[in-house]
C-alpha cells in the first residue's frame, strides 16, 4: 500500500525489475502429513525466509526455521505465532501476532513473468548445450573404442 516491499531482511521501495524482491512458495509435507510452507527467493531457490532470535533472515531452505511460514489475513507468520513487523528504520523483526504485524500482500508483476520465461528459456538452452556436449563425448569414446578394437583386432 505504501510502495514498500519485503526482501527477507528489510522493507525497500518496490521495483518489478528487482529480482531480489520476487518470492516463490514451497510446500513440503512432514512425517505426519502436515504441510510446511516456505518462502524462497524466486531466482535462487536455495535461499528461504528463515527465523533467528534477532528476526527474519535469508537462510538455507533445508534449515528448520525456514519451514512453517504462512500468509494469512495479510500477516506473514512463522509457526502461527510470530508475525513480521517493520521497524522505523525499515528493517524487519518478529513479534507475537497479537502484538503487531505488517500487512503484506502478494502481487505478480508482468515483468517478473517475462523474466521468468526468459530465465527458463536460457536454462533450456544451457541444458541442450550440456546434452550436446555429453553426446559428443560419448561419440568420441565410442570412436576410440572402435579404433582400439581394430588395433587389437
Amino acid at each position: 500500500a505504501d510502495g514498500m516491499c519485503f526482501d527477507g531482511i528489510r522493507f525497500r521501495h518496490c521495483n518489478a525489475q528487482d529480482e531480489s524482491l520476487l518470492w516463490g512458495i514451497g510446500v513440503r509435507f512432514g512425517s505426519k502429513g502436515d504441510a510446511m510452507r516456505s518462502f524462497f527467493k524466486y531466482f535462487d531457490g536455495s535461499k528461504c525466509l528463515s527465523k533467528t532470535s534477532k528476526g527474519p533472515v535469508l537462510g538455507p531452505c533445508t534449515d528448520a526455521p525456514a519451514r512453517k511460514w504462512g500468509l494469512k489475513d495479510g500477516k506473514l507468520v512463522h509457526e502461527n505465532k510470530m508475525c513480521v513487523v517493520r521497524k522505523k528504520d525499515n528493517t524487519a523483526a518478529l513479534v507475537k501476532c497479537d502484538t503487531a504485524f505488517e500487512h503484506i500482500s502478494l502481487a505478480i508483476p508482468e515483468n517478473s513473468i517475462n523474466q521468468r520465461d526468459a530465465y527458463m528459456q536460457e536454462q533450456h538452452k544451457v541444458q541442450l548445450q550440456e546434452e550436446l556436449l555429453e553426446r559428443m563425448r560419448l561419440q568420441q569414446q565410442l570412436e576410440q573404442l572402435q579404433q582400439d578394437q581394430k588395433w587389437w583386432g
